[in-house]
């Protein structure tokens, strides 16, 4: 945890940088930040795409997606455990990279942690529906509840942040046995001494 608010401090810090361009994407891994130049961000297009998408019609992934498959499947290789945090603007295509990571990382029981707006309104699961039209993308079950069923298949499991701030919070997570936690706006988890940020 110390060392997911230590990434967000230099996230913030990079932030105030002049030079720091706020539509472009920084992803801090362990030291090191990563940049594409065009040429690369047109081959990893290509490369995403074509490895993900369901049919030759499916569109194009956006630059910024390409991005965070290719620095996710760099994670993904790696000896050690380690996070990832990406700067990435409102409206980059997200939510679609997020849909697509569990493939990347080849995991069996995902999970996606978001703003309980964000689900209550159906945006998630009407963005799953268009998208897994074109991409192949695990099946969507959104815990409501505290309920969790015993899925014999590969799931991307989707909760909220104000679930996992419940006190059966911890339970839920030990019974989805997830392998690999998404944080969509894990600005959420910035409170060290808070309930969620402990269960996480």
């Amino acid at each position: 945890m110390t060392a997911l608010l230590g990434l967000m401090n230099r996230a913030r810090q990079a932030r105030k940088d002049p030079n720091h361009k706020a539509d472009s994407m920084t992803r801090i891994l362990g030291v090191g930040v990563e940049h594409f130049d065009a040429d690369e961000q047109s081959r990893l297009v290509a490369k995403w795409s074509g490895a993900l998408a369901c049919h030759a019609q499916a569109r194009p992934l956006r630059p910024v997606q390409a991005e965070i498959l290719e620095v996710a499947h760099r994670q993904s290789t790696k000896d050690w455990a380690a996070g990832l945090l990406g700067l990435v603007g409102v409206g980059a295509g997200k939510t679609l990279a997020f849909f697509l990571m569990p493939m990347v990382f080849n995991a069996q029981r995902p999970l996606l942690l978001l703003p309980a707006d964000m689900i209550s309104g159906g945006n998630v699961e009407a963005d799953w529906c268009e998208w897994s039209q074109e991409y192949g993308m695990l099946p969507l079950h959104i815990v409501r509840g505290g309920l969790v069923p015993n899925l014999p298949r590969r799931t991307l499991f989707v909760m909220s942040y104000s679930q996992l701030s419940q006190p059966t919070g911890t339970d839920v997570l030990r019974r989805i046995g997830a392998d690999l936690i998404l944080a969509d706006e894990c600005h959420y988890l910035k409170a060290a001494d808070a309930a969620r940020t402990k269960r996480f």
